[in-house]
């Protein structure tokens, strides 16, 4: 699913996705990498409550150096968290950052910067569980069938502010 602004997660939600979906971040919403935006915002601050979310992968599309995969903002309540989603940056078919795009040979491109951050969990957030979650920005091209060598650029992998976190 491509979205060119922020999907809002609201306290008690279950969102469980099915083979696996693709979140896709595009387009000018995510393109300020001095303005960063969440592609996935679960609560906002003050929020409190639960949200289970499992199986699903949050990804970009060609240039997003202002895209935070996930943001997590909420006070949870026990048996909130993230089970099996993953962020996936570059390197498959669609990503428009794949070895034909990002070469390893090629100078560092505007056009190859994907994010600025795959996962935020703010001071607001508490109570957070998160099991074989992935935080992944691409070395290779999945799909070429060689596993070439690419060059995509991500900001930052997770940070973590929050308190009662668990990895």
């Amino acid at each position: 699913y491509k979205v060119t602004s922020t999907l809002y997660i609201p306290p008690g939600s279950q969102i469980v996705g099915e083979v696996f979906p693709v979140i896709m971040a595009s387009g000018s919403e995510f393109s300020n990498i001095n303005q960063p935006t969440p592609v996935i915002q679960v609560g906002r601050s003050g929020d409190s409550g639960s949200v289970q979310w499992s199986d699903m992968i949050v990804s970009t599309q060609g240039s997003t150096p202002g895209a935070v995969l996930i943001e997590w903002n909420l006070a949870a309540n026990s048996g909130s968290g993230m089970w099996d989603v993953h962020t996936r940056i570059g390197g498959f078919a669609g990503s428009n950052l794949q070895a034909v795009q990002c070469p390893t040979s090629a100078a560092v491109s505007a056009a190859c910067e994907a994010a600025y951050m795959s996962m935020h969990i703010t001071s607001s957030a508490s109570g957070v569980y998160m099991e074989n979650v992935w935080i992944w920005t691409a070395d290779h091209d999945l799909d070429n069938g060689q596993n070439t060598q690419i060059s995509v650029y991500t900001g930052r992998g997770l940070l973590v502010e929050g308190k009662n976190i668990w990895l």
